[in-house]
């Protein structure tokens, strides 16, 4: 059985957050993670998980990077 790569966390009345692990910071071996809240029925927030990940396989989501001056 293989891990869950998103989850769909109730946060209050039709709200709910999602959360999709992208995978571990090569520095400091952190764990990352992208989160979105939705509000609206559990299904909308399916639908928008699955976005998510879909964008998360084809590597759309762009790394933060940290500046310092």
């Amino acid at each position: 059985m293989s891990r869950k790569a998103g989850q769909i966390v109730a946060r209050g009345c039709r709200t709910w957050l999602l959360r999709v692990f992208l995978g571990r910071d090569r520095d400091t071996g952190t764990r990352r993670y992208r989160n979105r809240t939705v509000h609206g029925s559990v299904r909308d927030a399916q639908t928008c998980l699955n976005q998510m990940l879909q964008e998360r396989d084809l590597n759309r989501f762009s790394p933060s990077s940290t500046i310092t001056l």
